[in-house]
């Protein structure tokens, strides 16, 4: 123990650290000031886009007026029936955003977007496509049933939303690499100023540093995460707007099916601590045998990111480690993963770290 709290405190005393902690919380609480300032903007665009389609409607309505005095049709008569109703949905879900009725806009919205289907089977012009509607009219009906209304995935101030946004910009390819990028050089710069010359002749096993400083980093990642939870989850507890059962808001998967914030925020925990115990366990590796700060860094670079384009290129399997990245993509599209895939993560944690253990020793300063 004393061991690794001299590490840590080797680690402090660097400055890489302390000023990642802090841009993580300066980032966290930007992105959270940005997303206040935009409540107001949310709602006005709102309104532009729903009065937009009220437009074309009316436009399209006006056009069938014109033809249906040419003569009589059965078709164009139906439609002008069903567009007028669309349009006075279209109102009444204005009215509704307007006064801020989020139940009434939820229920406005799947009554303008049945009438909307409806309409374009009868070859009405409507710019949203069938699947989208349907998406939507499905999610509204699971926010009344759960009481909670729509948030916006990008601008959110409710607290499990604000998360989930988080969670996606920071817990992916690049937020990763710029942690790893930091730890590994707290080992490299060892062997670079030749201090650990003086660790290898202290009576201390080349085992037991390893796992000192696996440990010690590992802390350290640790410490990074639960900055990212509970600043993320502090700020709009705090200061956002958190209607019903928050942390049972519904996500969408891949399959279009719903899981619970609840669920999401525990998988992407699990899924965090698991993917940076096997990031750690790989940088420690690579910082052993390379020792190199630039090089290392390069490799690092391009290994994490080539995992990327491997996974994207279609290697997307539950057994390559890289896949877990981005943690956001994984628990929503690939929901079958958990928690074989913490599993996974941990096994190559475990084979990594052997590796830099037998490769190391026998090997000189």
């Amino acid at each position: 123990m004393k061991l690794i709290l001299f590490e840590l405190k080797k680690m402090i005393r660097t400055k890489g650290v302390p000023i990642l902690l802090l841009l993580t919380v300066l980032f966290i609480c930007g992105l959270f000031m940005r997303n206040v300032i935009q409540q107001d903007v949310l709602q006005t665009k709102k309104i532009e886009k729903f009065s937009k389609y009220r437009s074309n409607v009316i436009s399209q309505y006006q056009t069938d007026r014109e033809e249906i005095l040419k003569g009589p049709n059965a078709e164009i008569e139906a439609r002008l029936e069903i567009g007028g109703t669309l349009y006075d949905k279209l109102e009444k879900l204005i009215t509704a955003i307007e006064d801020k009725k989020w139940k009434k806009e939820l229920k406005a919205e799947i009554e303008v977007y049945q009438s909307a289907l409806h309409y374009k089977e009868l070859e009405g012009s409507f710019v949203l496509n069938d699947n989208d509607m349907q998406k939507t009219i499905k999610q509204n009906e699971e926010l009344l049933k759960r009481s909670l209304p729509k948030e916006d995935l990008d601008y959110s101030i409710q607290t499990t939303v604000f998360m989930k946004k988080v969670i996606s910009l920071l817990f992916n390819t690049a937020g990763i690499i710029i942690v790893l990028l930091v730890l590994a050089t707290l080992i490299t710069k060892e062997f670079e100023d030749h201090n650990m010359q003086l660790v290898y002749s202290l009576p201390i096993a080349r085992n037991k540093l390893i796992g000192v400083k696996f440990f010690s980093l590992l802390i350290v990642g640790l410490v990074w995460l639960s900055t990212v939870f509970l600043v993320s989850y502090a700020l709009p507890t705090l200061f956002g707007i958190n209607v019903g059962k928050i942390f049972t808001y519904p996500l969408f998967t891949n399959e279009e099916n719903f899981i619970n914030s609840r669920v999401y925020i525990k998988q992407t925990i699990i899924y965090s601590i698991s993917f940076i115990g096997f990031s750690i366990a790989t940088i420690l590796f690579l910082s052993f045998f390379i020792r190199n700060s630039i090089v290392n860094s390069l490799v690092i670079l391009m290994l994490f990111c080539g995992g990327l384009l491997v996974t994207n290129s279609g290697f997307n399997s539950i057994w390559n480690p890289f896949s877990y990245q981005n943690i956001d993509f994984v628990v929503l599209n690939t929901p079958d993963y958990y928690p074989l895939g913490a599993v996974v993560l941990i096994g190559f944690m475990i084979l990594l770290l052997l590796l830099t253990i037998l490769s190391n020793r026998k090997r000189g300063i």
